[in-house]
Order: C-alpha cells, then sequence, then structure tokens
C-alpha cells in the first residue's frame, strides 16, 4: 500500500488547489469581448476590442460602454466594479472557467461572453490596457487648448505602440484593429489619416465636440504630412506597426 501514498496525496493536492482558487483569483485576468449569445445587444453594445482589465491588487480599468477604471471586488455571483467617477456597475457571472467568462449587464437577456488572457506587464506604462494609455478616451468636461488636443493625440500614439508591443510580445496571432477608435487608419502594410466623415463616432466622442475633433484631425494631418517613416523590413505586420508608432511617439510633439 505505500507505494500509492505518494500519488494519491499529489493529486489530492491538485483537486484541493484547483477547487480552493476563490471567484476573485480565477478572474484576475485581461477579458476581451467576442460574441453575445440570447437577446440582443440593446443594453451594452460592445466591439471586439472592449475589455475588462482585473487587476490582482483590485483595481480595474475597462471600454465596455466607455472607458472606466476604479476598484473592483466579486463574489460567487457578480462582479462589482466601484468607478473613480462615482457610479458603481454589478455584472453577473453567467460561467466562468479558465479563460472563459459570460456576464449579464444590468439584468438583460443577454449574455456576453469574454476571452481571458494573462496579465505579463511590468509597469502600467507597458499596459496598452491600463489607465495611463487609455485616457485619451475620456471626453472632457471642457473645450481644450491646442496643446492639451495635442497631448491626448500623443496619449493615442503610445497606446497603438504598447497594444502592437503586447502582440508581438504575446505572440498573437492577429488583433483587431478596425474597432480601435482611431483617427488613424490602419492597413496591412501601412497607415493614413481617416477624414472627419469616417471617423467613427467613439473617437469623435473622445473630444469636447466637433469642433476640437476637427482641431486633432489637421494636427494629426500636418504631422503626417511632415513625417517620414522608416518602416522596417519585416514579414511580421506588429513589427512593422510597433516600429512607426515608436517612431511617431517620438516625432510627436
Amino acid at each position: 500500500m505505500k507505494k500509492f501514498l505518494t500519488p494519491i496525496v499529489v493529486c489530492a493536492a491538485i483537486i484541493c488547489f484547483t477547487g480552493c482558487a476563490t471567484t476573485t483569483d480565477r478572474l484576475v485576468k485581461i477579458w476581451f469581448f467576442t460574441h453575445h449569445t440570447g437577446g440582443d445587444e440593446t443594453a451594452m453594445k460592445l466591439e471586439p476590442t472592449c475589455f475588462l482589465n482585473l487587476q490582482p491588487n483590485g483595481t480595474y480599468t475597462s471600454y465596455l460602454t466607455s472607458f472606466d477604471d476604479g476598484q473592483w471586488t466579486a463574489t460567487r455571483n457578480e462582479i462589482i466594479l466601484k468607478s473613480n467617477h462615482h457610479t458603481e456597475n454589478r455584472l453577473a457571472i453567467g460561467a466562468l472557467m479558465a479563460d472563459e467568462l459570460t456576464i449579464n449587464y444590468n439584468g438583460s437577456n443577454t449574455n456576453y461572453n469574454f476571452e481571458g488572457c494573462d496579465d505579463t506587464f511590468k509597469t502600467d506604462n507597458d499596459n496598452p490596457f491600463s489607465a495611463v494609455n487609455n485616457w485619451w478616451r475620456v471626453k472632457p468636461t471642457h473645450a481644450e487648448s491646442d496643446k492639451q488636443i495635442s497631448a491626448r493625440l500623443k496619449n493615442h500614439l503610445h497606446f497603438w505602440e504598447k497594444y502592437f508591443e503586447w502582440a508581438l510580445n504575446t505572440k498573437k496571432s492577429s488583433i483587431d484593429v478596425r474597432s480601435t477608435p482611431s483617427v488613424i487608419k490602419i492597413y496591412g502594410n501601412g497607415l493614413s489619416l481617416k477624414h472627419y466623415e469616417d471617423q467613427p463616432e467613439a473617437w469623435k466622442n473622445c473630444f469636447y465636440d466637433s469642433t476640437d475633433c476637427i482641431k486633432a484631425m489637421v494636427q494629426m494631418q500636418n504631422f503626417l504630412r511632415k513625417t517620414d517613416i522608416a518602416w522596417p523590413h519585416s514579414d511580421n505586420p506588429f513589427k512593422m506597426f510597433l516600429s512607426a508608432f515608436q517612431q511617431m511617439n517620438e516625432k510627436f510633439e
């Protein structure tokens, strides 16, 4: 009987470890929206780049209906998001597996499905989903100066740099670039400016009004016209765009 003791103990330890992981422990990931099931998206319309970034220190960032950040907690049945902007959202957990999460928003009959990704970032500055790299998404409460609009655009460029860096470091086969609100249109082998009539509403809503949004477009248009980008010779598009946005970040003022 002694020769069976070790494997039995090991198996028991594994079962205990798996079973003892709390809901909170299992939720600590960056969750990306994949699809919805049942009902419709009336309560919350999401894009493939929408995310819920739940950190182990109890803070979160999210881009669901809009960008948000704050503190989060969880029970077995729901995720509670307490925003730094004095609101609270409760997301009912429909299912939670290793890399799959299904939530229900505000009691609707629609289930939103997410895919989980481990957070391997060393600092918030390296994390394209952190608050420091996403404040360009937050609509200002007043008209902004040219300098403030430039700072918003530069933060947006830094987001793109870190987004492609993340894709490269994690060996992603593909990432969504079309759903991210932007004044920049990204092709398979280059980029260009989106004119005002072609810009998504989500991008326009990053600015106080249409006047500021057009100012931002003109700033980016002038920058792209006078800036030469040394595109690297690579078969990996992530390397190409990472280099391009690194150069743009360095040169943009």
